[in-house]
């Protein structure tokens, strides 16, 4: 990490910064993928940790999965609405494609993964995410394959 921020911060003109924030260029492509391989693994590694802690609560997953989906906006909303008692809707409320995303690639994995394994599973959900991630960059389009879940709820 910190050998990543120094090449980025201290490169002779900014052209790593350059490249890595210039869409669909190599760098960029990169990192996409990099982070996309990140936010996958880690919403089902709360699946699984909350399966594992929790293994009667049928709910546990999907909330572990939108905690660690969502990240900080989850602990944001908590501490306005009752820490500060202010009126502020709630993610569920509305929920963006990445809550959607996230509840959709819950349902899939526990599937998945009775099925075909936890391995499997996870390696099918992290190279979807990948491709569908990069398509995105490529096209410069949202892309959004959650839009019919969005609209059920």
């Amino acid at each position: 990490f910190l050998l990543a921020y120094a090449v980025v911060s201290y490169s002779p003109f900014d052209i790593v910064y350059r490249q890595v924030s210039t869409p669909r260029t190599i760098p960029s492509l990169l990192v996409t993928a990099f982070e996309a391989v990140d936010s996958s693994t880690t919403v089902l590694g709360s699946v699984e940790k909350a399966k594992r802690l929790f293994p009667e609560s049928p709910l546990a997953p999907f909330i572990a999965a939108v905690i660690s989906g969502v990240g900080g906006s989850f602990f944001r909303y908590i501490e306005r609405r009752f820490g500060r008692n202010w009126n502020v809707s709630t993610e569920l409320s509305r929920p963006s494609v990445v809550t959607r995303t996230v509840l959709l690639y819950t349902v899939v994995y526990i599937q998945l993964r009775e099925v075909i394994g936890w391995r499997k599973a996870r390696l099918y959900i992290a190279s979807f995410h990948v491709v569908w991630n990069l398509l995105k960059e490529i096209t410069g389009k949202s892309l959004d394959f959650t839009s019919v879940i969005g609209k059920l709820l």
